[in-house]
């Protein structure tokens, strides 16, 4: 009967280790994604206060471009004087418009938009975690991921032997190849 108890015990334990287990998983993914979330905010802000920083030197710029360039006209009575305001006003425009608008907003729908509807068009390589960390010394192989560069190298090359072993002397120096 204490061994019925005992069996019984631990296999409620290896459930409640289980349920901890995928409780503490699922904690850490959501902190990880909240994250990731506040990293791409804080790069965000960091992109505007780098625009707004760079509005500091080019007001002045605009402004004394503008006041030289009405002077050539006031001197010459050409408008072609006048012409170079023209891209200097868009250019200006738009500065303010991302540091003090809103620009961000703008690209980030134009972006969600384009990942939902043309993600067809972003050539990004399929990436799978298959990594050991740290290796383990005792198993020779290389991770899969090498493996498959190696292979690929393999059918675009002849010499597959020397590039497996460079591949395999730069990720496990300690282990030697036949």
């Amino acid at each position: 009967m204490g061994s019925f108890m005992s069996s019984a015990v631990r296999s409620d334990w290896r459930e409640s280790q289980e349920r901890q287990a995928t409780t503490m998983k699922s904690d850490m993914i959501s902190q990880q994604v909240e994250l990731a979330r506040r990293m791409a905010e804080r790069q965000m802000a960091l992109q505007v206060a780098s625009v707004r920083e760079l509005m500091l030197w080019f007001v002045p710029f605009a402004i004394t471009s503008y006041a030289f360039l009405y002077r050539g006209y006031r001197n010459t009575n050409s408008w072609v004087v006048m012409f170079p305001l023209i891209p200097v006003t868009f250019g200006f425009a738009y500065q303010v418009h991302y540091a003090y608008g809103n620009k961000t907003a703008q690209i980030r729908a134009l972006a969600e938009k384009i990942m939902a509807n043309e993600a067809h068009m972003m050539a990004v390589p399929e990436w799978q975690s298959t990594a050991q960390f740290p290796p383990n010394p005792s198993d020779p192989s290389p991770p899969p991921a090498l493996q498959a560069h190696a292979n690929n190298q393999t059918a675009a090359s002849g010499s597959s032997i020397k590039e497996t072993a460079d591949v395999n002397a730069f990720h496990y120096p300690n282990t030697r190849s036949a």
